[in-house]
């Protein structure tokens, strides 16, 4: 119970109440405890960055829908439009990212402790 309490960042002095112990018996646990404390602070962290934080699967769509879409402005448009300016301004900036992300997809950001990373069935898009 405590390992579960302190891997989500619940202070000493709380788990000390709830479980009815000294808060320096907490802190001796920590120590005693830490890298199963460790373990599981990153697989909660791992969970939360799944449910909230984007993909790179769902980050490469979203810049590949954004490019088609101004793509498919530029067509209708005058180069004699200032806003064309911008478009093209953005349009080498999504190229950009997305060649960057083709190249080397960035790794979800753990704990430097966490261990191994998880075996993805992702491919990477090479031009």
């Amino acid at each position: 119970q405590f390992i579960q309490l302190r891997s989500r960042n619940v202070s000493f002095r709380r788990i000390a109440e709830q479980l009815d112990i000294c808060v320096n018996t907490a802190r001796k646990w920590e120590q005693e405890h830490k890298e199963q404390i460790d373990h599981l602070r990153a697989v909660h962290l791992e969970a939360i960055q799944e449910r909230y934080l984007k993909t790179y699967e769902h980050k490469l769509a979203d810049l590949t829908d954004e490019l088609d879409r101004i793509d498919a402005e530029l067509k209708l448009r005058e180069f004699e439009c200032v806003s064309t300016e911008f478009l093209l301004y953005r349009k080498t900036c999504l190229q950009a990212r997305l060649e960057k992300l083709a190249v080397s997809p960035a790794p979800l950001q753990r704990p430097a402790n966490f261990g191994t990373e998880p075996q993805s069935d992702t491919k990477v898009i090479q031009k």
